[in-house]
């Protein structure tokens, strides 16, 4: 059973070694969906006790290429 980030198809997950992970996420671009996953991944980071700082939404799959639009930020501390 897949559990956390792969659960949701994730990719691009290395780098936790360093304290940072910047996951990719299949999604459409529809709002409900979107927000559905922000909701999944906020549940994800409490249950794992590590705070989020953006979330971003990458123009196309191919990360190299695309342009990314900030859709959630977290308050500043």
């Amino acid at each position: 059973m897949k559990v956390g980030l792969v659960a949701l198809n994730a990719i691009n997950l290395s780098g936790a070694e360093y304290g940072f992970v910047y996951a990719k996420v299949p999604t459409r671009l529809s709002e409900a969906e979107i927000r559905s996953l922000i909701e999944q991944v906020h549940g994800l980071a409490t249950e794992a006790g590590v705070e989020i700082d953006v979330i971003d939404l990458d123009a196309s799959a191919d990360v190299a290429q695309s342009k990314f639009y900030t859709i959630w930020q977290a308050p500043p501390a």
